[in-house]
C-alpha cells in the first residue's frame, strides 16, 4: 500500500498521494455516513461558508466518536499502519479526526497554514491522512508547499474571520497565495479511496469547490512514537480539554487509542 516512491515523497517533501488506502466498501460506508453527520449537525461543528441549514464549507472534530462507520474505519482499517510506516514510527496512536465539506458553489478558500501550531503537540511522527470520499480534481484538493515541513512554526489563524491566534510567539506565515510563484506548491488528482499523507508542519491550504464537484474529505491525525502532550504559550484549538494530560509524556487514555504497534 505504501512504496518506496511514496516514502521518499513523504520524507523529502513532507507529503505524499496514496491510492486506494481503504477499499469501496469504507468508502461508501463513510460517504454515507458524511451525509449522515449534515443532517444532523452538531453545536459545536463549524460552518466555515453558507448557513447551518445549508453550509457551503463544513468541518467537524472528532467525528468518529458520533458515528460509527468513523470509529470502525479507526480501529479495523490500515490507516495506523499506514501513518506508522510514512512516520517511520513503530507505533500509531490515533489523534483525532475531522470531516470536511466543500459543497458546489462555495467560493471561500481554506487558508494556507500548518498544523501542529494549532495543536499541544510537539514532535516529527505526527501525520494526517486525508482521504478522498469523492472525484476531486487537483484544482479543488488541498495544495501543499513542498518542502516546508522543516519550516519554524508560525501563527495559526481563525478559519471563520483570518485573524491570529493571540499570544503564540509565534512569526505570522508569509502570504503564500499572493506569492504563488516564489513556491513549490504541489496539488494531486484523487479518486475516492485516495489519500493524502502529510507531516504535522507542512504549509497547506485549500481552494474552493467550485461550481461542478464536491468535495467530502475525512482526516484523521496519528501521533508516533516522539510525539508528546505539550502546553504552549498563548492560544490552542485542540485539544481544548486537557484533563489528564501531562506535558511532555505520550498523549493517552481513551480519547487517543494506540491502534497500530510494530512486532
Amino acid at each position: 500500500m505504501i512504496n518506496q516512491t511514496v516514502l521518499a515523497d513523504y520524507r523529502a517533501h513532507g507529503v505524499a498521494c496514496v491510492p486506494q488506502v481503504l477499499s469501496s466498501h469504507w468508502i461508501e460506508r463513510l460517504a454515507k455516513a458524511t451525509d449522515v453527520a449534515l443532517t444532523s449537525i452538531p453545536e459545536d461543528a463549524e460552518i466555515y461558508e453558507g448557513s447551518r441549514e445549508a453550509p457551503l464549507s463544513y468541518g467537524e472534530l472528532q467525528v468518529w466518536k458520533r458515528l460509527s462507520p468513523f470509529r470502525e474505519a479507526i480501529f479495523e482499517g490500515s490507516l495506523a499502519r499506514l501513518a506508522a510506516r510514512a512516520m517511520d514510527s513503530s507505533s500509531a496512536r490515533f489523534f483525532y479526526d475531522q470531516l470536511l465539506v466543500k459543497e458546489p458553489g462555495s467560493t471561500r478558500r481554506t487558508p494556507w497554514h500548518q498544523d501542529i501550531p494549532y495543536w499541544r503537540v510537539s514532535g516529527r511522527q505526527i501525520c494526517s491522512i486525508w482521504l478522498a470520499l469523492d472525484i476531486i480534481p487537483g484544482n479543488a484538493a488541498l495544495e501543499f508547499v513542498r518542502g516546508s515541513h522543516v519550516w519554524e512554526e508560525h501563527n495559526p489563524q481563525h478559519f471563520l474571520d483570518a485573524s491570529p491566534y493571540e499570544g503564540t510567539g509565534l512569526a505570522a506565515l508569509p502570504d503564500i497565495e499572493t506569492a504563488r510563484k516564489d513556491y513549490d506548491i504541489a496539488s494531486f488528482d484523487l479518486a475516492p479511496g485516495d489519500a493524502l499523507i502529510f507531516q504535522g508542519a507542512i504549509v497547506h491550504g485549500a481552494p474552493p469547490a467550485g461550481e461542478a464537484a464536491r468535495r467530502r474529505a475525512w482526516s484523521t491525525r496519528w501521533l508516533g512514537d516522539d510525539a508528546i502532550f505539550a502546553e504552549k504559550q498563548g492560544e490552542r484549538a485542540f485539544p481544548a480539554d486537557v484533563t489528564d494530560l501531562e506535558h511532555g509524556k505520550p498523549y493517552a487514555g481513551p480519547d487517543y487509542p494506540l491502534i497500530h504497534r510494530g512486532n
